[in-house]
């Protein structure tokens, strides 16, 4: 009884956020050893559209020491994603978007050594995505 008001407690604070899309059906926590000195933990939750409906919002459970986590969160704007598309000459699969995303998120890791400015929401940048997808293969 009590898991049961638990989980109705639960799904009702979660229901006032837009539905996440693109969740994993096994949740799989990563590593990654950031420039910086520190090993990051992280779990990709999925993704949702942006409330004017601009973008993607990519979310990551993150954490540093095991003991505590935050959620790191990367934005998709489709301007940007429009001139990426314009260069390239067609548009992004899914698949590239969320390369884009975790690519950032690497940046990020190696960028940043402050739990407050990994926790502040961050857009992944018009010439990070071209010069990425070139990288991995995607374009030539």
């Amino acid at each position: 009884m009590w898991k049961w008001l638990q989980r109705r407690k639960e799904n009702a604070a979660h229901s006032a956020e837009p539905q996440l899309r693109g969740v994993p059906k096994h949740i799989r926590s990563k590593t990654y050893s950031a420039q910086t000195g520190y090993v990051y933990q992280y779990v990709y939750r999925g993704y949702r559209r942006l409330a004017d409906e601009s973008g993607a919002e990519f979310l990551f459970d993150v954490s540093r020491d095991r003991a505590s986590s935050f959620v790191v969160l990367l934005r998709l704007l489709e301007a940007d994603v429009a001139g990426c598309e314009s260069s390239i000459g067609r548009e992004l699969l899914n698949a590239e978007r969320y390369a884009l995303a975790k690519m950032t998120l690497f940046a990020v890791f190696d960028e940043q050594t402050e739990i407050s400015k990994l926790a502040t929401p961050s857009n992944i940048r018009a010439d990070f995505m071209e010069t990425t997808l070139r990288a991995l293969g995607r374009i030539d």
